[in-house]
């Protein structure tokens, strides 16, 4: 059994390189892809919740906000840590123009900081 774990966590570090070398060439379609990829063999919650993390990441870099919002959103409902969440919530709205959404993210930034 823990050779299967070592093969699993290998080839999730296998696609997160792929998928972080496609996003700083600027492909984000493959990056996206790699990551879904890289998310099959996420053994932890926190692995999984940071590959989501970048898979949000890219569509927003794709100029789709709303599923990139929509992984963010379902990041909360899975108690993942809030403060990279919301601040992806808040640059989503920003880039689609929505400044008065940003405006309630940023008022939760503020709450998280005290």
């Amino acid at each position: 059994m823990e050779l299967l774990t070592l093969y699993a966590a290998d080839k999730a570090e296998f696609y997160i390189s792929k998928a972080e070398l496609s996003f700083s060439a600027g492909d984000f379609v493959v990056a996206k892809r790699y990551a879904e990829s890289a998310l099959k063999y996420a053994g932890t919650k926190e692995k999984i919740c940071a590959i989501k993390m970048f898979v949000a990441k890219c569509l927003t870099a794709m100029g789709e906000f709303e599923p990139s919002n929509a992984i963010y959103r379902s990041l909360i409902d899975e108690d993942c840590y809030l403060p990279p969440i919301v601040m992806g919530l808040m640059h989503n709205n920003l880039a689609a123009d929505k400044p008065e959404k940003a405006r309630k993210n940023l008022e939760l930034v503020k709450i998280f900081r005290k």
